[in-house]
């Protein structure tokens, strides 16, 4: 059984995200998403070392980071 998608503000309220929420999230296409998480799951690897223990998701901080986009730009853009 499928789980129920999550809104984009649910997603913004997270604090790890998937391939398929940050597409969701940015608006982008899956190639850009997963560009996008292969960035992110890189820098969470380099900045947690041996606590970074779970590769299907990552801290949606990393994402924002590797975007260039503020934690405030990202929420007024989804509650706008």
């Amino acid at each position: 059984m499928r789980r129920p998608e999550k809104t984009r503000e649910e997603i913004a309220e997270a604090f790890h995200v998937n391939k398929s929420e940050i597409a969701r999230l940015l608006g982008c296409g899956w190639p850009t998403a997963v560009k996008i998480f292969n960035s992110a799951s890189d820098m969470d690897a380099r900045e947690l070392g041996a606590n970074y223990f779970d590769r299907s998701t990552v801290r949606l901080t990393s994402v924002l980071k590797v975007t260039g986009i503020s934690e405030q730009e990202m929420k007024a853009k989804v509650l706008a």
